[in-house]
């Protein structure tokens, strides 16, 4: 299960969003017969360059509500560089966004896989690197990556569906990839409307052996048959009964 990456951050060298939480979990048992309400949480929206608070928005929880609930939390919006320092650091969530540095360049937001990384205008000119995303065996890819941050010439790298963030006068952060609760890249400067990367939607998957019975009744997922497991996959809300 991952949770809904956030936004990058938008005003002057914004740093990356939060990559949603990431959750590998077993329940030991079902009850036939019980409807589970799958939730796949929305990425948050990149913050705006010319307007207050600039920072990016938080994505929202992916959760599995039934005769238990599991959940996980949405990514921290990432800081800009705003003239009011409260908005320049990025928020905690399932990830923490990256802040704006006091030499104007924006960090990385935080990953599943390790912290986004920082960087020094005395050294060098590039947007910190989004932390790294985690591989998950269950999605059979690398997920949850923290956005890049904003710079002046380069950007950070990212991994796991994170948006890079930009170094150019004008334009957007990077969007992160769908599904992969990805944080979104930051913005490098408030150029008219220009906004940091939006966040990516998260993700639920299920899977147990296949000498159980198919789900009874299902919505909203993708199925699919490898050797030995049933596995269904939620890119959207829906439900299931087993």
């Amino acid at each position: 299960m991952v949770a809904g990456g956030a936004g990058g951050g938008g005003g002057t060298y914004g740093g990356g969003g939060g990559a949603g939480g990431l959750l590998t979990s077993s329940i030991a048992s079902v009850s036939a017969g019980v409807s589970y309400t799958i939730t796949v949480g929305a990425g948050g929206g990149g913050g705006p360059s010319l307007s207050s608070p600039y920072r990016g928005s938080a994505g929202s929880v992916s959760s599995i509500t039934g005769s238990a609930t599991v959940s996980t939390s949405g990514g921290g919006g990432g800081g800009s560089g705003s003239s009011s320092a409260s908005y320049r650091n990025g928020l905690s969530g399932g990830s923490g966004g990256g802040s704006s540095l006091a030499d104007w360049l924006g960090a990385g937001g935080g990953g599943a896989g390790g912290v986004g990384g920082s960087t020094n205008s005395s050294t060098s000119s590039r947007g910190g690197n989004g932390g790294l995303g985690a591989y998950s065996a269950v999605a059979g890819a690398t997920v949850a990556g923290g956005g890049g941050g904003a710079g002046q010439s380069q950007v950070g790298t990212t991994t796991g569906g994170g948006g890079l963030g930009t170094s150019t006068s004008g334009a957007d952060g990077g969007n992160a990839t769908i599904n992969t609760g990805g944080g979104g890249g930051g913005c490098r400067t408030n150029h008219n409307t220009t906004f940091g990367g939006n966040g990516g939607s998260g993700v639920v998957i299920l899977k147990y052996p296949d000498s159980a019975a198919t789900a009874a009744s299902v919505s909203g997922a993708t199925y699919s048959n490898p050797t030995g497991y049933h596995v269904y996959t939620f890119n959207g809300s829906g439900s299931i009964t087993l």
